[in-house]
């Protein structure tokens, strides 16, 4: 594809399970920051917008990218937040960080059990959690 955004936009992907707080974050990120971020919700898109179920090249992923390159050329921040599974969307996501001409911060949402004082493994649906190379674990 072609550069997106400027030197001064922000890109930012909040990955994670279910329940890991990723909405809420965005929620509240969005009320501090108004209308400088455009927040891009994967289950609005996917499920509201498309009436898309979750499937292996859905719409849903060309979709998310259009929505952030329209917000970034017009010098606006972008939060993407949703599951994105690294096998489905980390093509898309690579590409729009390497076109993007700003800052990219790719972050990994995990809601870690703890049984008494030790922390488990962090987990979702009783599987590890697979990282996209770009992301940090918060």
């Amino acid at each position: 594809m072609s550069p997106t955004g400027t030197e001064n936009t922000r890109l930012v992907v909040l990955r994670g399970p279910s329940g890991a707080g990723k909405s809420s974050t965005a929620r509240a990120l969005r009320a501090c920051l108004g209308s400088s971020l455009t927040w891009v919700a994967q289950d609005t898109i996917r499920r509201d917008i498309l009436k898309e179920r979750g499937v292996p090249d859905g719409a849903n992923i060309e979709l998310i990218s259009i929505i952030a390159r329209f917000a970034l050329d017009r010098g606006w921040n972008v939060l993407i937040d949703g599951i994105l599974h690294a096998q489905r969307y980390r093509e898309m996501l690579d590409e729009l960080c390497r076109d993007h001409r700003g800052i990219n911060q790719h972050l990994l949402l995990l809601r870690c059990v703890l049984a008494g004082d030790s922390p488990l493994p962090c987990e979702y649906a009783g599987h590890r959690v697979q990282r996209a190379g770009h992301d940090q674990v918060v």
